[in-house]
């Protein structure tokens, strides 16, 4: 009975964070990929046969993270471990995504660069530094006093330690932080990360900490990374505290690893103050910046709501006109996403449902077709994917133009039959690739020089223009030699379109998302509009005599409108930056402030080793958790009190799991059992 009662108590402790955090998987890559690895002195990584490149950009990027996002956490990355951690790069997937794991412990990386709307920072550095942060906040789970719980139980202890102190705000929240205060074009120094508490603040919407971190069935509530991010700058700009992780973990120490509420108690340390009241103080803060910001940009050109907001927050999104007729993408708390014609009235009709996963939609007036993008997933391989054009034509029906390439943001040709699409090929970079818009064909393709990603083609007359992000953040360039004509500069570039002999584009580059047009020939750059509050989907009537756009309020986002004569018209200076909250602050309470790898590139290179062969069945079984009693591997993966509690007995279990993912299981035995006898 005791060996149970042991078991149970396990469990409970297991029982209390997600399945997610113990013997989690990603999936399979294909069975042909082929596997070679290099080694740093922090990290292992594994990658595909013939990335050699990709894996170097890689191996610098993470070592000179970990040379930095430690400074303010209290740990370094790998610090609590002897062996070089794991980092499984993933190039076969079209999505764009990391995650930092234990049981087993390791990083996995998408390296595919996220093709939709990226911070001002390139793929590969905004990766590697959220990441590293994870990994420098998970040291905890073995240093004081926790480390003699790791021989005891391997890493089967580290999900539940990461659940009962820290949870994913605090981890999500703190490495948004980093991001933003070790390069210049973090998600905190961008409009669109804090635009829905920007407007909710404006419109009276104060919540306390936990009503914003954990949401409501019937408020429109952002994600945790917002609410952990603002929490965790405002702590450490107002209270002067750059080094609050590493308080919070110093304070778990110092208590010998048993305190409850241990985020509000280290708040209250530094703030003498309930997390209630900080927070309270925080949300003031912020409010105060932007109702100074509001006054700096003022006066705002007036707006006529075109459609009204649903009873639930909905959102109305990629505003097109077509041959006279718009269209937009809505989705909602209640609504999945749905392709939607928009009336002159202001009503809907739905066209069907919209894939959640694309780019676009774009109107083709030469084939009549509203074509976009859309991810596809391997039907047997879960990190295979690829991105294919899809089309609607006149008669309602869709159509699939490509399969199994990775295309995104499709231009269409203003008279011709013609799209240009970007493509991002597994083994790293980027390019503009023309497609004949009747059958799919490739007709030119357009390679971008090495540290350039593009992003959305354009079409200016017949000559094809590019917004692309380098080194130094989001420019527009022109592909006939890849030329930057506007930029770089480390603000959000997106939504290009071209009108007359200009290009429009939306941008954040006075610290809300407005309108500006540039003009190629003489690169002037005009700011058309003017918001409180920012706007999107900036779109005009075929007259010219309305400019229509996507508005934000905390009850969703509708289809406004303003007369073209009403805009402001005034000249725009891309040489400077917007500021945002907290941001300067974060930036010099960094010992090192800037991501910097091409100071550093030299000495990093001397700690990379050259490739080998990865085995996989030489690395089949790596066991990473035990236990001092037999249970039920099905139990423990399942949380399952019941089962695990009742399969308990004497005897010992150890789990096993490969470095790639695709391979697990446990060993177990079972002290005084027979096949024929039982117990």
């Amino acid at each position: 009975m005791k060996y149970r009662l042991l078991t149970a108590a396990l469990a409970s402790i297991l029982a209390a964070f997600p399945t997610a955090a113990q013997f989690y998987t990603l999936g399979s890559e294909p069975a042909s990929v082929r596997w070679s690895s290099i080694e740093t002195p922090t990290y292992r990584l594994i990658y595909p046969n013939g990335l050699d490149s990709l894996a170097r950009v890689y191996a610098l990027h993470l070592e000179q993270a970990a040379a930095l996002v430690g400074n303010t956490a209290g740990f370094r990355p790998n610090q609590s471990f002897s062996k070089r951690m794991p980092v499984v790069l993933h190039a076969h997937t079209a999505y764009s995504n990391g995650l930092v794991s234990w049981t087993p412990r390791r990083v996995e990386l998408m390296t595919m660069p996220d093709p939709d709307w990226p911070e001002p920072t390139p793929w590969e550095t905004q990766l590697t530094i959220h990441e590293s942060r994870h990994v420098a906040q998970m040291q905890y789970t073995a240093a004081r006093p926790f480390r003699g719980w790791t021989y005891l139980t391997g890493q089967l202890v580290s999900g539940a330690l990461a659940a009962l102190y820290c949870g994913p705000a605090f981890f999500e929240g703190d490495a948004v932080v980093a991001e933003t205060a070790l390069t210049r074009g973090g998600r905190g120094r961008t409009a669109d990360f804090l635009e829905y508490f920007r407007v909710s603040f404006a419109e009276g919407g104060f919540r306390n900490y936990w009503r914003w971190r954990y949401g409501s069935q019937r408020l429109y509530t952002p994600d945790y990374y917002r609410i952990g991010y603002i929490t965790a700058a405002g702590v450490r700009s107002i209270y002067d505290t750059p080094d609050f992780t590493a308080r919070y973990y110093q304070r778990i120490a110092d208590h010998g690893g048993v305190t409850f509420n241990n985020f509000s108690k280290t708040i209250e340390d530094i703030s003498e103050k309930k997390l209630d009241a900080a927070f309270a103080e925080i949300r003031d803060s912020l409010r105060s910046f932007w109702n100074e910001d509001d006054a700096r940009r003022a006066p705002f050109m007036a707006s006529r709501p075109l459609t009204s907001p649903g009873k639930r927050y909905t959102e109305l999104n990629g505003l097109t006109p077509a041959g006279g007729r718009m269209f937009a993408v809505r989705s909602g708390i209640t609504v999945p996403h749905q392709l939607v014609e928009i009336f002159p009235d202001g009503s809907l009709e739905v066209l069907g449902n919209f894939s959640s996963s694309s780019t676009g939609p774009e109107y083709s007036a030469a084939t009549g077709r509203l074509f976009w993008s859309e991810y596809r997933r391997d039907p047997r391989w879960e990190l295979r994917s690829g991105s294919d054009i899809r089309y609607m034509g006149a008669d309602g029906r869709r159509h699939t133009l490509t399969r199994g390439r990775r295309y995104f943001h499709p231009a269409a040709h203003p008279s011709e039959a013609l799209l240009a699409v970007c493509e991002y090929p597994v083994g790293g970079g980027s390019s503009i690739v023309v497609l004949d818009a009747q059958d799919g064909s490739r007709l030119q393709v357009f390679k971008a020089p090495d540290g350039m990603q593009l992003l959305e083609p354009v079409w200016l007359g017949g000559e094809l223009y590019s917004t692309a992000l380098t080194d130094g953040g989001y420019c527009i360039c022109r592909i006939q030699d890849f030329s930057c004509v506007l930029g770089p500069q480390p603000v959000k570039i997106r939504q290009i379109q071209a009108r007359g002999g200009s290009l429009l584009f939306t941008s954040d580059l006075s610290g809300v998302n407005e309108l500006y047009e540039f003009n190629p020939a003489d690169g002037s750059l005009i700011q058309l509009t003017s918001t409180r509050f920012g706007a999107a989907d900036f779109r005009f009537s075929t007259d010219g005599s309305t400019l229509y756009y996507t508005s934000l309020s905390s009850d969703g986002r509708t289809v406004c409108s303003t007369p073209a004569d009403s805009l402001v018209r005034r000249r725009a200076d891309f040489s400077r930056l917007p500021e945002y909250p907290f941001t300067e602050e974060l930036a010099a309470g960094e010992p090192q402030k800037t991501f910097d790898l091409e100071a550093a590139a030299d000495s990093l290179l001397q700690g990379i080793s050259a490739p080998r062969r990865y085995s996989k069945l030489g690395n089949l079984f790596r066991f990473h958790s035990w236990m001092p009693l037999y249970v039920d591997y099905d139990a423990v993966s399942s949380l399952s009190l019941s089962s695990l509690s009742s399969a308990a007995s004497l005897g010992a279990t150890a789990f096993f799991q490969n470095d790639l993912g695709d391979f697990w299981g446990s060993a177990a035995y079972k002290a005084g059992y027979s096949r024929s006898n039982g117990w």
